[in-house]
C-alpha cells in the first residue's frame, strides 16, 4: 500500500512526464510540419525550373528546424538526466561558454541574421557550474531568435561581479531585441518551480535553464530590455555563484 506521501510523489511525476511529452509532441509536430511544406515548396519549385537561389533558401529553412529538433531532444535528454541523478559542479569559465553558445547559435540560423555582442569587465569568469552552462545560454540565445520579427536579431550580453553579504556572484545579462514577454508571463515562467510549461515552445528548454541555475545555488529572472515597455525586447538576467574553490553540490 501505498503511503499518501509516495503516492503524491508519482502522481507529480506523471504529471510532469505528461506536460513533456505534450510539449515535446507539440514542437515536434511544428518542426515537421515546416519541414515537409518545405519539401513540397522545393519539388514546385524544381517543376518550374526554378533559380538554385530559391532552392536554396529552403533547404536552409529545412537545417533550421532540424537544429531545433536536435536541441529539443538534448533537452529533454539532459531533463530526465538531472532528474534521475547527482549534479556535480565545479570551476567552469562562463565566457569559454558564451563565445560556444554565439557560435552555436549563428550555425544554427544560417538564413537569419544574428548579431551577438558580448560585453565583460574581466576576461575570466570562473563559476561554480558545470559543461552543462552552455546549454543554458545556447537555450536563451534560441528563445531571443525564434520571438523576434526583426530583420536584425540583436543580442546583448553583459558580465559582471555582483556580491551580497554573504557571497559573490557573476551577473550575466542577455537583452534582445525582440518581442518580449509581458508580465503575466514572466512571473508563469520563472515564477514557483521549473515544471511549469506553456504551450508557446518556451516550456522544455527555460524549463532546463531554470533546473539547472537552481542547481547550482543561483538565480535567474526577467526584465524588459526598456523598463516599462516589454514590446522592445527582453533581459535574460542570471546570477551563478563565483568559483572560490573545490566544491560539489
Amino acid at each position: 500500500m501505498q503511503t499518501p506521501i509516495l503516492k503524491k510523489t508519482f502522481q507529480n511525476a506523471d504529471n510532469y512526464n505528461e506536460c513533456l511529452n505534450r510539449l515535446f509532441t507539440h514542437d515536434i509536430a511544428n518542426i515537421i510540419n515546416i519541414i515537409s511544406n518545405s519539401f513540397e515548396l522545393c519539388g514546385f519549385i524544381l517543376n518550374n525550373e526554378a533559380k538554385k537561389e530559391d532552392l536554396k533558401m529552403f533547404f536552409q529553412c529545412i537545417t533550421e528546424q532540424i537544429n531545433r529538433g536536435k536541441l529539443m531532444v538534448k533537452n529533454l535528454r539532459n531533463i530526465n538526466y538531472l532528474e534521475d541523478f547527482p549534479i556535480f559542479s565545479g570551476s567552469i569559465n562562463l565566457l569559454e561558454k558564451l563565445n560556444a553558445a554565439s557560435e552555436f547559435i549563428q550555425n544554427s540560423f544560417p538564413t537569419k541574421e544574428i548579431n551577438v555582442i558580448l560585453n565583460s569587465e574581466v576576461l575570466d569568469y570562473s563559476v561554480l557550474s558545470n559543461d552543462l552552462l552552455v546549454e543554458v545560454f545556447e537555450n536563451l540565445f534560441i528563445n531571443s531568435v525564434l520571438y523576434n520579427k526583426n530583420k536584425m536579431i540583436n543580442i546583448e550580453v553583459h558580465v559582471s561581479e555582483v556580491r551580497t553579504k554573504n557571497r559573490i556572484f557573476i551577473k550575466t545579462e542577455c537583452k534582445d531585441n525582440g518581442i518580449g514577454i509581458d508580465d503575466a508571463r514572466k512571473t508563469m515562467i520563472f515564477g514557483s518551480t521549473y515544471k511549469k510549461f506553456n504551450s508557446k515552445g518556451m516550456g522544455i528548454g527555460l524549463s532546463l535553464v531554470a533546473k539547472l541555475i537552481d542547481l547550482w545555488g543561483g538565480k535567474i529572472w526577467i526584465e524588459d530590455r526598456i523598463e516599462g515597455d516589454y514590446s522592445k525586447g527582453t533581459n535574460f538576467v542570471l546570477l551563478i555563484p563565483k568559483f572560490s574553490g573545490s566544491r560539489n553540490l
